[in-house]
């Protein structure tokens, strides 16, 4: 790496990380202001922990947010700084030109891109449940009542109330089928806890009532008596429920987060529901999504050049003009990909093939 590549290089990446971390600061203290109220209210969580996991669980999601914007951010700062202090005419006339001037911009936004990419993949997948659990707590109330659960199998359960945060079902129901989808058991539980370790379900006090292997009632037989339906108590270190009804599919789906899959899990659930458009654009997306930051970097970065001395101010706005509309096209054609309005490849791909082209367009023709 040259010499005039790693001064720019160090300037960049400062610019960067102050950029990162204020944003941050500043996004978090703004959203922990207007929660705060909900976050007070809370009365069976401890307040500090419970807002230090609410918050640390999501900066990697505000990470792949923010990331794309940071590196025009911190490339527009880079080149006003280096214009203020009239070291671009030396630049320009030692032969280097601003598009090769710009060289370590775009490594590091290939990086970023890399990073997000990895985040979206690794990271945010398995957070997404501790996510909704978090967003459910905060946004609902800590115990509801009515919730509902069924698994493909047709494994039934009722729950006159759910607590959200020791994740307890009380007064519950359950109808439960064996792999054939007969009738296996009908339960009445006072308790059903989740089990982590194990992440299954655990009826608690209470009875049950079996099925044969035809799924009919199993009844007791007695001379002079009308049949009654044959009942076992569950076990004392209760009955656990093979199934996969997970806490989230309790939640009121209030978590204002989204669903994040690894492309595995897109790929095996695009299996069983092969024509499902959301599902098809996120695996578009898990491709099309990081190269945001190198899409917006060559598309602001021409009009940061173009500045010269009118100040940062205006180099700001630009940037902001240019990261709003690709972000307004981007999510706009996601959403009409949701509808069937756009093929879902089309719907993933629009924005960062556009702007993407006309961004090369720009950079090429960016004037020394």
């Amino acid at each position: 790496m040259k010499l005039l590549d790693r001064y720019v290089l160090h300037i960049f990446l400062a610019a960067l990380v102050v950029f990162l971390v204020a944003l941050l600061a500043l996004f978090l203290v703004i959203d922990f202001s207007t929660k705060l109220p909900r976050f007070l209210a809370l009365r069976s969580v401890s307040f500090l922990p419970f807002v230090a996991e609410y918050y640390l669980c999501r900066v990697p999601m505000y990470l792949t947010l923010v990331l794309p914007t940071l590196t025009l951010f911190a490339a527009m700062f880079t080149m006003i700084k280096l214009q203020k202090t009239n070291e671009v005419l030396p630049i320009v006339a030692a032969g280097v030109s601003m598009r090769r001037l710009a060289v370590p911009f775009v490594l590091v936004s290939l990086v970023a891109g890399a990073l997000v990419a990895a985040i979206d993949e690794f990271v945010l997948p398995p957070l997404t449940p501790r996510i909704g659990d978090t967003d459910e707590i905060l946004l609902t109330e800590e115990m509801t009542y009515g919730r509902v659960a069924y698994d493909a199998r047709g494994n039934h359960i009722w729950a006159a109330s759910y607590d959200h945060v020791r994740k307890e079902m009380h007064d519950v129901v359950l109808s439960k089928f064996s792999t054939d989808l007969k009738h296996e058991l009908i339960a009445n539980a006072r308790l059903c806890r989740w089990d982590e370790p194990r992440q299954r379900w655990v009826l608690l006090e209470g009875t049950m009532f079996p099925y044969d292997a035809e799924g009919n009632s199993i009844l007791n037989e007695r001379p002079g008596a009308p049949p009654q339906r044959r009942s076992v108590p569950i076990p004392q270190n209760g009955f656990t429920l093979d199934s996969d009804i997970l806490p989230q599919d309790l939640q009121r789906k209030m978590s204002v987060t989204g669903q994040y899959y690894s492309l595995s899990e897109i790929n095996e659930r695009l299996q069983k529901h092969p024509q499902d458009a959301k599902l098809q654009i996120m695996r578009h997306a898990k491709f099309s999504t990081p190269l945001s930051s190198l899409v917006i970097l060559l598309l602001g970065l021409p009009f940061v050049v173009s500045t010269r001395q009118k100040g940062f101010f205006r180099g700001l706005t630009l940037c902001l003009i240019v990261t709003a509309a690709y972000y307004a096209v981007s999510l706009g054609a996601m959403e009409l990909g949701k509808t069937d309005r756009l093929a879902p490849q089309t719907a993933a791909w629009l924005a960062t093939t556009a702007f993407g082209m006309l961004g090369i367009a720009l950079f090429w023709r960016m004037r020394s």
